[in-house]
């Protein structure tokens, strides 16, 4: 899910939390992470937070 996945991470990192639920996958979840910090890294330093707090805390989204 490249398209899919970069769209959500386009905005911020905040929504990508929320479009990993449903894609949340044994198979998918790892590759998707990768993408996501770096994706969001390339971006907002400061959302790379959101990349590690995605997996302790999936309720919480990464505060700007």
């Amino acid at each position: 899910g490249s398209p899919r996945f970069r769209r959500h991470a386009d905005p911020q990192g905040s929504l990508v939390i929320q479009g990993q639920k449903p894609l949340s996958g044994p198979d998918r979840r790892p590759s998707l992470d990768v993408d996501y910090h770096q994706r969001v890294y390339d971006r907002n330093g400061v959302n790379a937070d959101a990349y590690g707090g995605l997996n302790v805390r999936p309720g919480q989204p990464a505060q700007p």
